[in-house]
């Protein structure tokens, strides 16, 4: 969490590039996005991390590939390479 904390300057409105979804810079991977979401039920999210986690393992030249995610508290942290021209979603 702290590092894509520093990553996005605390998530800062600057590097806000949509509703959830921050630009952020790690060193020796470059620029990734962050999306920043949250969860109100345990069960809801104990699926969720399960179901992220799974996507981990696929790959297609139209999909972006994702670099991992972050759990803390009600919140999941999606990270993965940031594409210019912005969300598709």
């Amino acid at each position: 969490y702290k590092s894509l904390y520093k990553a996005t300057r605390g998530f800062n409105n600057e590097c806000r590039v949509g509703e959830v979804l921050y630009k952020g810079t790690l060193p020796n991977v470059g620029d990734i996005s962050v999306k920043r979401l949250s969860h109100d039920a345990e069960q809801d999210m104990k699926q969720f991390v399960a179901e992220v986690a799974s996507m981990g393992s696929l790959h297609h030249k139209n999909l972006v590939p994702l670099l991992g995610y972050c759990r803390r508290k009600d919140e999941v942290l999606l990270v993965s390479k940031y594409m210019e021209g912005g969300s598709v979603d």
